[in-house]
């Protein structure tokens, strides 16, 4: 495994970002090679369009007290919840797969994937219930205080971060060269050999997730103020069955609103909206994680699989930048 040398020293949100555009500057020049790369990161994202919007159809149901309605659309949300696990680990196998083939010269198309994929079912389903593992480990928070739940804590949050790198590195394993879980995950141990030094690698692309959250927070809490300021300016005008009434308000500095009415078909439109942007986000960051993890596993075990054309692109993209000086040790 590989660590960052000097880890005190943190990068600003200014060289953060021109990190973020600079991988996606790269992560173009793939696309325009092969356009079908795009394709299972917009099913990811159509899958949870689907999944959200049955949900945001159930809970519009309940508040309108269409319960029959309600059941059914919540049902099938939930199962497509549990299931988005292995749907999405079948996407990202074939988009590894499709970047290696672009990053050989190799024109492959969805379909190709998707034949590739039913060749590895097997690996590619234990990598789901890893990444039901790592949701599991991710969502483990001690409430006690003190420092036993600090230690808990940390513990969690350590134990998540080796899963996550894992994971990435086990996909292009299994879909670049059709090892078996075993088998890819005993080539890990070699990894700390093989990586070259003048590559930031694995904890580079750490940077993605931070960035995408410090950009979009203002946006959610612009949207959330006019969602709230729309829905209470339509409470008094919107039809009951539209409407919810809040009673005994406690206001700051004390006194009390005996009620305040807001019309829900807004706030729930707002909190879709949010939702639907972090569909995207997320997915966005997730489709240049496994790209950039597919380029790293190409340059550690296949490096001259390369199309010449590309080699010099994919080793800057590796660095996030054209001069990247951090000093990485093994350990």
């Amino acid at each position: 495994m590989v660590s960052l040398g000097n880890e005190n020293q943190r990068r600003s949100f200014g060289e953060q970002f021109s990190s973020l555009k600079y991988l996606l500057k790269n992560s173009v020049t793939v696309v325009n090679r092969n356009r079908e790369v795009m394709y299972p990161w917009v099913a990811m994202m159509i899958y949870s369009f689907v999944t959200a919007t049955l949900f945001f159809f159930g809970v519009a149901a309940i508040l309108g007290g269409a319960w029959i309605l309600a059941l059914p659309w919540l049902f099938l949300s939930t199962a497509m919840w549990f299931y988005r696990f292995f749907f999405h680990s079948y996407q990202k196998t074939r988009l590894s797969w499709l970047v290696y083939e672009t990053l050989c010269g190799r024109q492959r198309s969805f379909m190709d994937s998707r034949k590739r994929t039913a060749q590895l079912k097997g690996s590619v389903r234990k990598i789901a219930l890893l990444t039901m593992i790592m949701s599991y480990v991710g969502s483990r928070k001690s409430k006690k205080g003190g420092i036993l739940g600090l230690l808990f804590n940390l513990l969690m949050a350590g134990l998540a971060k080796v899963l996550d790198l894992a994971k990435h590195y086990l996909l292009p394993s299994v879909a670049v060269d059709g090892l078996g879980f075993k088998e890819a995950a005993e080539q890990m141990k070699d990894l700390k050999e093989r990586v070259p030094e003048t590559l930031v690698g694995l904890f580079g692309v750490d940077i993605l997730g931070k960035i995408a959250a410090k950009i979009i927070s203002p946006l959610y809490f612009i949207i959330g103020v006019i969602g709230v300021a729309l829905a209470w300016a339509l409470g008094d005008i919107a039809p009951a069955v539209f409407t919810l009434e809040i009673t005994d308000v406690n206001v700051e500095g004390g006194g009390t609103i005996e009620s305040v009415t807001f019309a829900w078909p807004i706030i729930l439109g707002m909190l879709f909206l949010c939702k639907s942007i972090s569909i995207v986000v997320a997915y966005a960051v997730a489709a240049l994680k496994v790209s950039y993890f597919t380029v790293f596993y190409t340059q550690i075990t296949h490096p001259d699989h390369f199309a010449p054309a590309l080699r010099d692109d994919m080793e800057s993209f590796l660095r996030l930048e054209e001069d990247v000086e951090l000093e990485m040790e093994a350990v």
